[in-house]
């Protein structure tokens, strides 16, 4: 116990090759931050500054170039594709969720 608690609050790191499989419609949370965000429409929101875990489901914290921000549920309602190779998120925003 001793030697494990020498580790609490460090940051365990798994190169890419060791990673689990990801099955369809799962990302690593790694790979979100810095994705930019689109709506439905093609509006451009701004980008992924984080990632917020609240236990029912991930919250996105989107940045636009003006400041303001915009949290977006990780809900299928909301989330239409995410294309981890062009870090483009494309999102459908909910009633209440414009800034």
């Amino acid at each position: 116990m001793t030697e494990a608690d020498k580790l609490r609050g460090g940051i365990i790191r798994i190169e890419d090759g060791e990673a689990l499989p990801l099955g369809d419609d799962e990302y690593y949370v790694r790979d979100l931050y810095g994705m930019t965000v689109v709506t439905d429409e093609g509006e451009p929101l701004g980008e992924i500054k984080d990632v917020l875990q609240t236990g029912g489901n991930d919250v996105y914290v989107v940045g636009g170039e003006l400041g303001q921000v915009i949290l977006i549920p990780a809900i299928k309602q909301c989330i239409g594709n995410i294309d981890i190779n062009s870090r483009r998120m494309v999102v459908t925003l909910m009633e209440g969720l414009r800034p």
